[in-house]
């Protein structure tokens, strides 16, 4: 709000006072500049849909803000198209208008971005070697850890079986898990060893 008022405050310099509200009217909706600009930048008559197009938007928000800015004299209807749409561009007074709010808005820029502080960010970047000695550490136990999680499913599994035979599932993938890793140790230290 109190950045409003201050561009209210810069038109009374750059424009007449009877035209401010046409000025804050056109501001409070970023839309209705956006298309003064374009009409501004195009310097030839424009339709509905061709603003639309350019914005990226619906061909209704484009015509209710083309209607708001006619009734402000900012725009004018020049003529159609061969297919009968309607071609706009900026009167005089708009063209004073967008001028007058581009000067501001270009003004205000350098004094809106440099007051803000952004805080400092640091990634840590760990070296390749770190990661692959944490691979190499986590994958030996993947094994015989997926081998006791089957065993415990096994043995909480809702089924009609007995407890025996529940005990005798998860002695059988303890087992398995302890035979598993024993055999990638063994391959491990073999590895170490054909290194050096």
């Amino acid at each position: 709000m109190e950045r409003i008022r201050k561009i209210a405050k810069e038109f009374e310099k750059k424009i007449e006072p009877k035209e401010e509200h046409l000025i804050l009217k056109t501001l409070a909706d970023p839309t209705r500049y956006h298309i003064l600009q374009t009409l501004h930048h195009k310097k030839e008559p424009l339709t509905i849909y061709q603003i639309a197009n350019i914005l990226g938007k619906t061909t209704e928000s484009i015509r209710k803000h083309v209607k708001i800015l006619q009734e402000a004299k900012l725009i004018v209807r020049v003529g159609e198209t061969e297919k009968g749409a309607h071609k706009y561009m900026l009167t005089p007074k708009g063209e004073r208008v967008y001028r007058a709010i581009n000067t501001i808005l270009m003004s205000q820029a350098p004094t809106i971005t440099s007051t803000r502080e952004y805080p400092e960010i640091t990634i840590e970047v760990k070296p390749r070697r770190q990661i692959i000695s944490k691979i190499k550490k986590i994958i030996p136990i993947m094994p015989e850890t997926i081998l006791i999680i089957i065993g415990f499913l096994g043995l909480l599994a809702p089924t009609k079986v007995s407890i025996i035979s529940r005990i005798l599932w998860l002695m059988i993938f303890l087992a398995l898990a302890i035979l598993v890793h024993t055999l990638i140790r063994r391959i491990m230290e073999t590895f170490r060893k054909i290194k050096r």
